[in-house]
């Protein structure tokens, strides 16, 4: 099957033009018979702007079914031509997220930075600027999933926790016509935000909760807002205090949930991931996995829990990398005592590999074998555009670099006070 460059339909029995010579195929949606409607006297950059005039023609058109066959089950030409506008770019093909039966690009967008007015990422203040209202925020939560969308990203993360993000989500999936078919969107419980819209308020930003009656809280709300478009539900980093992993009862609820068509996945932070994750392994239901994703930080000054992420992949679990660039740490932001010699190494990278240092520690997670996606948390288009960059270049980060990098590695206790000292702005 081919598509055609003029509609989009994806169902075309030849290619359009194979050798510089059209097909003589009619397009049974828009009509363009090619070889003939978009001959363009062999001059390829003349073809493309044909098929743009036809495809235009069409559109004003009404987008009419132009052949006697009948239409595909469920064909959507706003869709088909959507799809062929912001065609996935090289290296955003989708993957199978481990055996989860999900699929996802090799980069996703988290939405920490871009579902509430504050976050810890350095320069976030500046990201979002002075105005800090819902409808400020949620404009520039727009621009960057729109970003996302037209630049091939198919996996969105959220949480119950970053403020109105599962929200924004929603109503620019709604605007888009967009369902599960078309983007993986995934959230968590587990953590509540109580900082009330403030930059800086008088309490805790999130308070973390696993219990069994806030699993159902926060379920009830997730679904409310994000229906049948939420398609992987993840504890928000599960600790062994919290209990969770032996809590029987979140289990069975969890186990539930599972049985209305969503994937259950489990995400980490702090000093004990490796730990976590291989703990979370021995949970199963029904004969398998009850946790089929595992999210956890893994970046160029914390890769504690590597081994054991390995591990779940080896296994068939998805896994799913945050935190790539530590928070802004391995940017070009970073200003932070002790870091210089750090980020100066981690320039020579960029400069060798032809990108910017958040796309260079992006593309060293992307390298992992065992990595399916990585999430950026860009808060602007023009940071989301940047991260981009290291798809193309993952597969030039070299052992070589690696290994300059493992003089700057950090003890997880140290990486993980350092974080937790990162101020909200």
């Amino acid at each position: 099957m081919s598509t055609c460059p003029v509609c989009g339909f994806p169902e075309l029995n030849d290619p359009p033009w194979a050798d510089g010579v059209g097909s003589q195929e009619t397009c049974p949606s828009c009509g363009t018979q090619f070889g003939v409607d978009d001959r363009a006297d062999g001059i390829d950059e003349a073809r493309d702007v044909l098929h743009e005039a036809l495809r235009l023609g069409w559109i004003t058109g009404g987008m009419a079914w132009q052949s006697t066959r009948p239409k595909p089950e469920g064909w959507d030409p706003v869709r088909q031509v959507d799809a062929l506008r912001f065609d996935r770019p090289d290296g955003m093909a989708l993957v199978d997220l481990g055996r989860s039966g999900l699929r996802v690009t090799p980069i996703g967008l988290g939405t920490a930075s871009i579902g509430r007015p504050a976050y810890i990422n350095l320069g976030h203040g500046e990201d979002l600027g002075a105005d800090r209202s819902v409808a400020a925020v949620q404009a520039q939560a727009v621009d960057v999933l729109d970003t996302a969308w037209e630049h091939g990203v198919r996996h969105v993360d959220t949480a119950r926790s970053y403020g109105r993000a599962e929200e924004f989500v929603a109503r620019w999936m709604e605007t888009r016509e967009l369902g599960r078919e078309d983007l993986m969107v995934s959230s968590k419980w587990g953590y509540e935000y109580t900082a009330d819209w403030q930059v800086d308020p008088p309490g805790p930003h999130e308070t973390k909760e696993h219990s069994v009656g806030h699993l159902r809280h926060q379920w009830a709300e997730s679904r409310g807002l994000l229906g049948d478009r939420l398609a992987l539900y993840q504890i928000h980093s599960a600790t062994f205090d919290s209990g969770v992993l032996d809590d029987r009862q979140v289990h069975d609820e969890l186990a539930a949930i599972r049985e209305q068509g969503v994937v259950i996945g489990i995400t980490f932070s702090g000093t004990a991931q490796k730990d976590l994750v291989r703990r979370s392994m021995e949970i199963e239901y029904d004969g398998r996995f009850l946790f089929e994703t595992v999210q956890a930080t893994w970046n160029l000054l914390e890769t504690s829990a590597e081994e054991a992420l390995a591990e779940a992949s080896h296994e068939g679990i998805g896994v799913i990398v945050k935190e790539a660039v530590a928070n802004g740490r391995l940017t070009e932001r970073n200003r932070l005592d002790g870091d210089q010699e750090m980020v100066e190494a981690l320039g020579d990278a960029a400069d060798a590999l032809g990108v910017g240092l958040d796309a260079a520690a992006i593309s060293a997670a992307l390298a992992q074998p065992w990595s399916h996606v990585v999430l950026s948390g860009a808060a602007t288009p023009d940071q989301l555009t940047s991260n981009l960059r290291a798809v193309g270049v993952a597969g030039d980060w070299t052992d070589r670099m690696t290994k300059v990098f493992e003089n700057f590695l950090e003890d997880p206790k140290d990486y993980w006070r350092t974080r937790s000292f990162l101020p909200w702005t």
